[in-house]
């Protein structure tokens, strides 16, 4: 079962006659008319696409598709005629093809052969009644011709920019019927320029844009309508800069979008991704310029922000003066002479408080009720503030201890602590203490909604449903929905967890079913359908998962926490720049610190794939200059320094790699700090430096893995040492070394793919292929699309000598366009042990291309020449396994 050849040689492509014959083909193929395949072209045929198809029936590289989008491109540009002897060709061949029939009725309109066109719409009512194409063509008939004259009108309108009065002349061309398919994405652009019609335009054009994903010019056509409002202007912007390499127009159109965009702070990226393109821009510079520049107290109100903002970073002084400079602008600023009272409060110069009290009161009575007992009002709220800050920043042990000293010391607004305490309680899943404390609050305030919600949720959590059921009964209606909500995500979480056991316990099937039921009783979750779409993802179903996390993300007004997990799938899918404009959708006030991480986390990726970039087109020294200019900056997180040590550590800056992830080890642990920061500078540790040095540090840095992501990331690195230690001593001939260091491993942890991975290599260089090749099995039904996975199976093949299973496991790779030497490297043995020597010499140099290119050095720098008759040039550096 060897690889399909074609029929044609590359000795007879060689021969002028065929070359000839080809490309004539191909050029009359390109202008929408058929000569079949060597056939002649006449002599005196007229040149151009007013030339005729000289057969019926199309050459095998003319489809009925290929001959109906034709037929479709010169019915739009004006050519009816020669659209209709393309659709009579489609006929010929089928004469029930419902598209065919369609466009021959259209084309029969446009002629004004009104009852020609009656009798193709008969014919399609017969075959295909319910079809879209029936309403299609009747509206296309009852409207009649249209006009040229009122199309060439509407399209001058357009130009002028005249878009309303392009409306108008559509309108009535088109009989005040809907547009038809050939004018539609004219119409809708020129719809999208109009106040009242940009969102239907909107609208239509992203359905157009969806069916068409490869049509460039649609895509151009959509986004350049999403800039021209507001709510979608940063979409536009992200769409634009994916087609902006290959369009000068896509360029201008981004250029504009980045001028008319009310920019946020949160928006520099787009502008900064723009500039690496077209650093010479000065407008869009200096758009950047403003917006990244520092806020300046020169207005009564930019002077209070700053000042709150100060208050909130523990800068008292700098506040105070910044209040007092708001007052030199307003001397009757309310918020200004409030902030100094609480200042002045908390610094016990109780005197001066009250008298910027009295003003603020004189000015507003209302502040009076507001800030009564202002002295003790103000010292619990500033502990009470304080632990809210912690809370939300997710520094509970702290909001703890800043909690319990307003706790029973009579306070009036002790209620806030108590409820705060609660929910610090709750969030630490000590959910017997966080009843207690709900229910402290409810005996005080019955009616307190937020603390039914909460003694709801924590009688969930210790799976008390039949008083949560009665609890639920008992509450206000307008809370029940919420209750019913908490406890439908109580009964997905469970089905999420039961998901990734049967996952990991190699149970696809049963894991998609869980995952399935979770989705359908708590659809809006984003983060259960990134669980769910990160599982498709290894399963190979790239489309499912794509689905899931597009419902995720869309619609009228995605929230912050869909944004960010439709993000991190971005990530997971390697597309850095649709994770940054996702988040650039999600407004200030809602970007948490994890979010600000992640959209610094992008940037650097955007730089290092840019690097990366540089690399593969042979710019290594400045990739590696990039890099290590990077590994100097002071405010990189150790997870970003773990990405560039990766980085180099894959240019062959080994060295480099490794200095750089034993400095960011050697640092004091930060508070706060988690296991998953640091597990990519472990792993290059663990790849390059020595085996005695990684354990030390993997234990000092094992106290930092408090929850479950964090410690699924410490037991993936401890097996990864225990695969790698076995790599090693099987590579060096003591397959019973690394046998014996596997098998307790996996008494352990019997599903870890890893470990198992490393066992069927174990298998194989012993001889024993059979027991590799189940366990292979069985981890291509959980990973499907595992590359690395499917290239070590077929090295089990073929020490099998099962020739056909290697070529089943390769094929798919190959086909795929995986640029890798050491694919074709494997390619190239199989397709010698096949007997085709030609594809394997033609493999094998491939290979040693590839393989100069990863390496950095030229051809004639590698170890063997390519091209010797007879032999197979393999690379010294490849082992049969691996």
């Amino acid at each position: 079962m060897t690889r399909s050849m074609t029929s044609t040689t590359s000795a007879d492509l060689g021969r002028p006659g065929i070359r000839a014959g080809l490309f004539a083909s191909l050029l009359l193929a390109a202008f929408g008319l058929g000569v079949p395949l060597g056939g002649a072209v006449a002599q005196n045929a007229p040149a151009g696409p007013a030339a005729a198809p000289e057969a019926t029936s199309p050459s095998s590289l003319q489809s009925l598709q290929s001959l109906l989008d034709r037929a479709s491109f010169w019915r739009q540009h004006g050519r009816p005629d020669l659209a209709q002897q393309l659709l009579e060709q489609v006929l010929s061949i089928d004469p029930a093809n419902v598209e065919g029939i369609y466009q021959s009725g259209l084309v029969a309109i446009e002629a004004g052969e009104e009852q020609k066109a009656a009798g193709f719409l008969e014919r399609l009512t017969a075959l295909a009644p319910s079809d879209t194409r029936v309403d299609r063509l009747k509206q296309s008939l009852a409207r009649g011709r249209i006009s040229p004259a009122l199309i060439e009108q509407a399209r001058a309108a357009t130009k002028a920019g005249d878009a309303a009065g392009a409306v108008a002349f559509y309108r009535q061309a088109f009989a005040g019927l809907p547009p038809p398919l050939e004018f539609a994405v004219e119409y809708y652009n020129a719809l999208s320029g109009t106040e009242e019609g940009w969102a239907e335009a909107r609208e239509r054009l992203g359905a157009l844009a969806r069916r068409s994903p490869d049509d460039k010019g649609l895509q151009l056509d959509y986004a350049k309508a999403l800039t021209y409002r507001e709510v979608t202007r940063r979409d536009g912007i992200a769409m634009l800069a994916r087609l902006a390499p290959t369009s000068e127009e896509a360029v201008r159109a981004w250029r504009n979008a980045l001028l008319w965009l009310n920019a946020a702070p949160a928006d520099e990226v787009l502008y900064r991704d723009y500039l690496a393109a077209h650093a010479d821009d000065k407008d869009v510079a200096d758009r950047l310029t403003v917006l990244t520049a520092p806020m300046k107290p020169d207005t009564a109100d930019r002077a209070v922000s700053l000042a709150y903002t100060a208050v909130a970073d523990k800068r008292y002084a700098e506040a105070e003066k910044l209040f007092l400079i708001a007052l030199g602008f307003d001397a009757n600023n309310t918020s200004a002479l409030t902030g100094l009272a609480s200042l002045k409060m908390n610094a016990g110069r109780q005197k001066e408080a009250q008298d910027y009290m009295d003003r603020a009161v004189a000015i507003d009575p209302s502040l009076k009720e507001q800030y009564s007992d202002l002295y003790r009002a103000g010292a619990f709220m500033s502990g009470y503030g304080a632990a809210q800050a912690a809370a939300r920043a997710g520094r509970l042990d702290e909001a703890e201890r800043l909690l319990r000293p307003l706790i029973g010391a009579g306070y009036k607004e002790q209620r806030l602590a108590v409820a705060l305490m609660a929910s610090v309680k709750e969030r630490q899943r000590k959910y017997a203490e966080a009843e207690k404390l709900y229910r402290s609050v409810l005996k005080a305030r019955p009616g307190d909604k937020d603390a039914t919600a909460g003694l709801y949720r924590v009688l969930v959590a210790q799976n008390r449903m039949a008083e949560a059921k009665a609890l639920e009964a008992r509450v206000p209606a307008d809370l029940r929905e919420r209750m019913q909500g908490s406890l439908a995500a109580a009964e997905a979480d469970k089905l999420r967890k039961e998901a990734e056991a049967l996952a990991q316990a190699g149970n696809a099937a049963g894991a998609r079913q869980a995952y399935n039921q979770a989705v359908s009783k708590l659809p809006g979750d984003p983060w259960l359908r990134l669980s769910y779409a990160r599982f498709l993802l290894r399963q190979g179903d790239y489309q499912g998962a794509d689905g899931l996390m597009t419902l995720a993300s869309t619609g009228p007004a995605p929230s912050a926490e869909a944004l960010h997990a439709a993000a991190l799938y971005a990530l997971d899918r390697g597309k850095p720049q649709e994770a940054a404009a996702l988040l650039n959708r999600i407004p200030g006030p809602k970007r948490t610190r994890d979010i600000k991480a992640l959209a610094d986390d992008i940037a650097l990726k955007n730089t290092l794939k840019a690097a990366q970039l540089a690399a593969a087109s042979g710019n290594r020294d400045q990739a590696q200059a990039t890099f290590r200019s990077l590994a100097q900056r002071k405010d990189l997180t150790p997870a970003m320094q773990g990405e560039i040590a990766n980085a180099l550590s894959e240019l062959g800056d080994k060295p480099g790699a490794l200095a750089l992830a034993r400095r960011e080890l050697a640092k004091p642990l930060p508070a706060g700090a988690k296991f998953g920061d640091y597990a990519a500078l472990l792993g290059v540790v663990a790849r390059e430096g020595n085996e005695s040095e990684i354990e030390p540090l993997v234990a000092r840095l094992q106290p930092l893995a408090r929850n479950d992501d964090d410690r699924r990331q410490l037991s993936a690195l401890r097996n990864g040492l225990i695969a790698d230690r076995a790599d090693r001593a099987r590579q060096a001939g003591r397959p019973q070394e690394a046998y014996d260091l596997l098998i307790p491993a996996l008494q352990a942890d019997p599903n870890n793919e890893g470990l198992q991975a490393a066992l069927a290599r174990v298998y194989s260089s012993a001889g024993m292929y059979g027991e590799a090749t189940a366990i292979y099995d069985r981890l291509l039904t959980r990973a499907p699309g595992d590359r690395d996975l499917a290239l070590q199976a077929f090295w089990a093949a073929m020490g099998e000598g099962d020739h056909d299973r290697a070529r089943d496991l390769i094929d798919p790779l190959l086909d795929s366009g995986w640029q890798s030497s050491q694919l074709y490297y494997a390619d190239g043995l199989l397709a010698r042990a096949e007997g085709d020597t030609g594809q394997a010499i033609r493999s094998l140099e491939k290979a040693q291309a590839l393989r100069a290119g990863e390496l950095g050095v030229s051809l004639t720098d590698m170890s063997i020449r390519p091209g010797s008759p007879g032999t197979a040039p393999v690379p010294a550096t490849y082992p049969p396994l691996r």
